[in-house]
């Protein structure tokens, strides 16, 4: 099973044989004048790999010696496989080398296998563990994308690449047993999927299908209908490599269709999409291994921390690099510590409801925790230990006004395990219309962000049409922001020397701003969405 899709499940084999490539030989590109050693400063050519100095065919897997220094070697083709079995490959050179091997007749499909990181004599198969691959599979009768990447600096140069397989020991790969690169036509393979009566289901025909010169090379607005449906309408989508099926029969009654696309060198293939139709309200999920019953468990649940209670705690986080000390997070209210796992005991790290509601002045603030509102999030800073920064979600209004919070803290220097209450910053104050789907699960990834879930705001059925909009609040969204201001963020233009290339937020009313009017977070530059 490939892909899910509304109305329907598509089914994608993945195997094929095809006509065969003309073997004999396989294809040699040189660049001259090319110095150093390593196989990137082959590949990091801007004619690199279009415009080589020079071209020819191999009759084996193995290069003349010696022919001159400064250059670099690209031998691609195919490799036939003779029989079915585990192959081993093996690659020699002077200097460095890389082999590559697809999984199928397609470079996309291509890992590297085996290589050279110095140096060998010719002929010598051992000299690094590196220079031989893991067993691979093949399939007797089929061909695949192999390339053998080499860069010779001064002195002495070759390059070969042998194969044992069930039968036969180690040896050069002889030119029978390879195709040089060329134009093949695509590879079509034939597709499956289950759709309800009067369904529709958007069928991704090319994904599983093999071009041997590339995905690229297939031309998407070449994509037809070639034999339509006869219970129903086919439509192709060739930017998103689609064909839509459309049931409009009255019954379960299968169907069909073929399809055809050409490649960029003009040659065509085709195969059939094979529709099963479905009166279940819950489609057939085929490879799917569900068991008949739950398999026996010896899992029983144990009291971690006897003696000890927690109000509705929901998580438990640890500051980065501590292993002996855990924080509860209470959605009444307070952020629970346990200084000690060895000896548990719980105090209160921060009181957060009760910091929330000593605020009377207006406009007055109450913590809420009524339906799914609450303390929702913790997050501790990647570098806490140091900073004793962290963050926390939590609902409360203001003022009368419903909001979701997201605002940092800083832990006491004293006392490691009290927050300073005085030390709240607001980053994002949203405001809510209801009292569930607050979403408020935050963490720091490992990219150093700040990653926040919002809820849809609340209601059943997106009622509050949020989920359809980018353009309005922060509710139906993650974001990720940037929490690490630097110095020239807090100044009028918001950057300068020192500064990294992350923007400041767009203006928004839920967005608090310093006494300066500066925001207290940054937007990373390569945020998308």
């Amino acid at each position: 099973m490939h892909a899910f899709l509304p109305a329907g499940l598509v089914l994608m084999a993945v195997e094929s044989l095809s006509g065969q490539p003309a073997t004999g030989s396989i294809s040699r590109h040189r660049w001259t004048g090319v110095s150093g050693i390593s196989v990137a400063n082959l590949t990091s050519l801007s004619t690199y790999p279009n415009s080589p100095s020079i071209t020819d065919t191999l009759t084996s897997f193995q290069t003349p010696s010696n022919i001159a220094d400064n250059y670099g070697t690209r031998v691609f083709g195919w490799v036939h496989a003779p029989v079915t079995g585990n192959y081993t490959f093996s690659i020699y050179g002077d200097d460095n080398c890389e082999l590559w091997l697809s999984t199928n007749s397609s470079p996309g499909s291509r890992r590297l296998i085996a290589s050279v990181p110095e140096w060998t004599n010719q002929n010598e198969w051992t000299k690094f563990p590196q220079q031989t691959s893991a067993s691979i599979p093949l399939v007797a009768g089929r061909f695949y994308f192999i390339e053998a990447l080499h860069k010779e600096g001064s002195g002495g140069d070759h390059l070969g690449v042998g194969w044992s397989y069930p039968g036969q020991s180690l040896t050069i790969i002889p030119g029978n047993r390879l195709s040089p690169w060329q134009s093949l036509a695509p590879e079509p393979m034939p597709d499956s999927t289950i759709v309800g009566i009067g369904g529709t289901v958007g069928v991704p025909v090319l994904r599983n299908d093999l071009d041997p010169n590339g995905s690229t090379d297939l031309v998407l607005s070449t994509l037809e209908i070639l034999n339509p449906p006869t219970r129903g309408n086919a439509t192709v989508d060739g930017p998103n490599r689609l064909i839509r099926y459309t049931h409009t029969a009255g019954d379960t009654t299968p169907d069909s269709f073929a399809y055809s696309v050409r490649d960029a060198g003009g040659f065509s293939g085709s195969a059939t999409v094979t529709v099963t139709l479905s009166s279940s309200t819950r489609l057939p999920m085929p490879h799917a291994a569900m068991p008949s019953a739950p398999p026996p468990q010896s899992f029983s649940p144990i009291d971690a921390f006897p003696g000890l209670t927690f109000s509705q705690p929901l998580g438990i986080v640890s500051p980065p690099g501590e292993t002996n000390r855990i924080f509860i997070l209470e959605k009444t209210g307070d952020v629970v510590v346990i200084p000690n796992l060895a000896s548990p005991a719980r105090s209160v790290f921060l009181d957060l409801d009760g910091l929330v509601n000593s605020r009377t002045a207006a406009p007055a603030e109450v913590f809420q925790t009524s339906s799914e509102q609450g303390l929702l999030g913790v997050a501790f800073h990647p570098n806490y230990a140091a900073n004793r920064r962290f963050f926390v979600v939590y609902s409360a209004t203001v003022g009368g006004t419903r909001v979701q919070r997201l605002s940092e803290f800083t832990a006491s220097a004293a006392n490691p395990n009290t927050a300073l209450i005085d030390s709240e910053r607001v980053l994002i104050q949203q405001a809510n219309d209801a009292t569930n789907h607050n979403g408020g699960d935050i963490h720091f990834g490992p990219d150093g962000y700040l990653y926040m879930s919002w809820g849809d705001e609340g209601n059943a059925n997106d009622t509050l049409n949020n989920s359809q909009l980018i353009t309005g609040d922060f509710w139906s969204s993650i974001t990720r922001i940037d929490v690490d201001l630097e110095a020239p963020d807090l100044t009028p233009s918001g950057n300068g020397p020192g500064d990294d290339t992350n923007l400041r937020p767009n203006s928004h009313p839920a967005i608090s701003l310093d006494t300066n009017g500066y925001p207290l977070y940054e937007v990373p530059s390569d945020n998308h969405g």
